[in-house]
């Protein structure tokens, strides 16, 4: 056993219940004793507390403290890295390290292992905080990047512990371990430690790292107002609280000039911006209007009741910015306390169709310092109601909802569904996302019975199925998009939530084996999403699946259609597991080259699932996947195949099958343009190009879509103008490809010239011209 132990009858009850974990269990959130869903900053607190605890220079009686010490170092390693956490949780092990186990001294735990982690007015922030809270947002941040390893980073923590208590409120204060988020502060140009950065203005900070000048470059950066008041706009002040019941007013009365340019004002003011006005009155100058509050201290808070046109005056006691922010918003009204019964309402009333979300706070026993962002809310939120829950009272609404861990804000939100924030706790983070979910009244959160009675029991309706980790950054990068997808799409579609780290075992069942999985429900049938994580692509995928310009072939389909095609058709198959990581990376690719080809005639885009037939891959012949294979015009059946190896983007297969198909426009010359072109009664449409033009070579695909397009109304044709520079430039052709049409009323060999390389924009073009030309020629007819 371990021998270094505290006394105290806390931390003994500690250490016997990991001397117990060590001996029976093997789960690493057991051993370190964190929940399922724990982040990044609560795992790295549990290990330096076992660390600390159990680490081997402390323990050198115990000739297991070297293993014991291995495996909650390797517990920590596997539960903060994100892939490696994500296959930990699918299979339950460890990936087999290839690298020697080693560890660092005892006082590098105690002395350098997450230097802010104890610090509640410093935020320590990953790569995924930073790029949500940070980067994305309008809110003041001054960040410390900083290294463990640094001595001047420890010279300064205490400083910078010193300016968070002072200004925290006014501006966020953060931290980032560059040890930890190299990619990160390299992203953001770091090249010393430590390194201040103001955002998001991105100003670096180059003074010296003490208190006083720290907090003078904030001070420089804060834009809160600061009222002066006098006699007469006090008189206006109050009128309007009286009429109005304006919000609320802090009044700092100064007794001398040194006390009426506090930057404690300043600080104050930033603090309690948005919701409460700040104002100095000058007791030098208007010494009647200081006695009229009739306070034993320097600072008044005035509130307006509801409902009362008196107004109420509270002295407030405290002097430092923080504990006067606490204290002023300790007097203004209290977040709502729902019971069992109203809670119950309030769900019922959103089912019913009210269209006002409710953000709900749940904690449990005592919200304690909560309440400090908590009451910044309802002026971040004007439109929505606000309320908290108490879990100690209602555990069986909160077991029911999964609520395990406080405190926690969620979203009910009209037609009945809710979400639960995931990101930082801090108010306009909470508030971001307060306004994308009430809006997003379609996403919801589905527990296992909700999910199997909307899956599993033949439910008709379409549901798109998002299921995730929520520390899994990739996941909350999603969920906004996801949110998006949903209030954009046009279709009959429900979108719903799965937490994997709630529900492993319906993960499990429905084999998720990454985060996040995103599947699509159709009358029992499944659809996996594969794309980028955009609204956009979502959609789409959607669209897809609806309306399909893939065939999805089955042993049957593939053998009547493919197997037996004619020589007037082409196919082009792709064969492909789910599994393949290639496959699911072709996947959207191949659906946007449907719908690229989807205009031309006879050429087919399909699939093979190869999981599900088996046979059919096996008689192909198909050993790898994707395996792309074209089967052309001229051949009959599986007679002729071409196998794609190059690079698997919509734009390569593209232009790849477009050497496949039979061109439809007629290769020109200078001989054959004044035949064929200039003396002809035909509309034509000439491409003029060269080969060595990228663009051209791109766009000569387009070009072929659009003459089959234009059969029968427009011929078309293309001329090399590398071969036949001379006569190009005779045509007027400056650049490449150039597209001209040329109508049969008038003839010149500048035609005219279209300014576009878009084959949607050329063919509206061309056919407003046609139907112009049209109804001059019918109207002259009439005559």
């Amino acid at each position: 056993m371990f021998y270094t132990i505290d006394s105290s009858g806390g931390t003994w009850l500690f250490v016997l219940l990991i001397l117990c974990t060590f001996t029976s269990a093997k789960d690493f959130y057991e051993l370190l004793d964190v929940p399922k869903d724990a982040d990044k900053k609560t795992i790295r607190q549990a290990y330096k507390k076992l660390a600390v605890t159990f680490h081997p220079d402390k323990n050198k009686d115990d000739p297991e403290s070297h293993e014991k010490f291995l495996l909650i170092t390797t517990a920590y390693e596997t539960l903060k890295d994100d892939e490696l956490r994500k296959k930990y949780d699918l299979y339950g092990k460890a990936e087999p390290s290839t690298k020697k186990q080693t560890y660092h001294s005892w006082s590098y735990y105690e002395e350098n292992f997450g230097i802010y982690d104890n610090d509640p007015e410093i935020v320590n922030l990953d790569a995924f905080e930073f790029e949500q809270s940070v980067a994305s947002s309008v809110t003041r941040w001054f960040v410390n990047f900083y290294s463990p390893l640094c001595s001047h980073c420890h010279d300064m923590a205490p400083e910078w512990r010193k300016l968070a208590i002072q200004a925290d409120g006014a501006i966020r204060i953060g931290a980032v371990n560059c040890a930890d988020e190299w990619q990160l502060c390299n992203q953001q140009g770091v090249r010393s430690y430590p390194s201040l950065i103001m955002y998001p203005s991105r100003i670096k900070y180059t003074g010296n790292h003490r208190f006083e000048e720290m907090l003078d470059f904030v001070l420089g950066h804060i834009q809160a107002k600061v009222s002066e008041i006098d006699t007469d706009i006090w008189k206006k002040i109050n009128q309007q609280q009286k009429a109005n019941n304006q919000h609320s007013w802090l009044i700092f009365l100064c007794k001398s000039q040194l006390d009426c340019k506090d930057d404690h004002h300043i600080l104050v003011a930033a603090m309690l911006e948005n919701f409460v006005s700040v104002g100095v009155i000058n007791c030098r100058d208007y010494e009647e209007l200081c006695s009229s509050f009739q306070s034993h201290t320097d600072i008044i808070l005035w509130t307006s009741a509801v409902g009362n046109a008196n107004a109420s005056f509270h002295s407030v006691e405290s002097l430092e910015p923080r504990d006067i922010t606490i204290e002023v918003l300790g007097y203004l009204p209290d977040i709502k306390l729902l019971e069992e019964d109203s809670f119950e309402d309030m769900r019922m009333q959103l089912r019913l169709g009210s269209s006002t979300a409710w953000l709900v706070y749940f904690f449990l026993g005592n919200t304690h310092g909560g309440d400090t962002e908590l009451k910044k809310l309802p002026a971040l939120l004007p439109n929505i109601h606000i309320a908290k829950v108490n879990c100690a009272r209602m555990a069986s609404v909160c077991g029911d909802l999964n609520i395990n861990r406080y405190p926690l804000f969620a979203v009910f939100k009209q037609g009945g569904g809710h979400e639960i924030h995931h990101g930082l706790g801090l108010a306009h983070d909470v508030a971001t996302f307060v306004k994308e979910s009430s809006a997003a009244i379609n996403v919801r959160i589905l527990s296992p019975r909700e999910f199997h009675a909307v899956v599993d029991n033949g439910d008709d309706k379409m549901w798109f199925i998002d299921f995730y980790a929520p520390w899994c950054p990739p996941c909350l990068r999603l969920l906004p998009e996801f949110r998006k997808a949903s209030q954009l799409i046009s279709m009959n579609v429900n979108f719903g939530t799965v937490d994997c780290t709630a529900h492993r075992e319906l993960c499990s069942q429905n084999n998720i084996n990454s985060y996040p999985t995103t599947v699509l429900y159709n009358n029992s049938v499944k659809y996996q999403f594969f794309g980028e994580h955009t609204a956009s692509s979502l959609i789409d995928f959607i669209k897809d699946i609806i309306s399909p310009t893939v065939i999805s072939l089955t042993s049957t389909s593939f053998y009547q259609h493919v197997a037996q095609k004619d020589s007037g058709e082409l196919w082009l198959v792709d064969f492909f597991a789910p599994w393949c990581h290639a496959c699911q990376e072709l996947a959207p690719q191949w659906r946007k080259l449907a719908k690229m080809v989807s205009g031309i005639s006879n050429v087919n885009i399909g699939e093979v699932n190869c999981e599900v037939e088996l046979s059919v891959c096996s008689d192909q012949g198909v050993r790898m996947y994707p395996s792309v294979r074209l089967y052309p015009f001229g051949s009959v059946g599986l007679s002729t195949l071409a196998v794609y190896n190059g690079h698997r983007s919509a734009r390569a297969l593209y232009q790849w099958l477009f050497n496949f198909i039979p061109s439809s426009v007629e290769q020109l010359d200078p001989s054959t343009f004044d035949t064929l072109v200039l003396q002809s009664k035909d509309a034509w449409l000439v491409d003029f190009y060269a080969p060595w033009c990228g663009h051209c070579v791109t766009f000569a695909p387009e070009f072929e879509i659009l003459s089959q397009w234009l059969k029968g109304r427009v011929r078309a044709g293309k001329l090399d103008c590398d071969k036949y520079y001379q006569f190009c430039h005779k045509c007027g052709v400056v650049g490449y490809p150039t597209v001209k049409l040329y109508t049969g009323d008038s003839r010149s060999h500048h035609g005219e010239e279209i300014p576009s390389q878009s084959k949607d924009y050329i063919l509206s073009h061309v056919n407003n011209v046609l139907d112009s030309s049209n109804k001059v020629h019918n109207l002259h007819d009439e005559f």
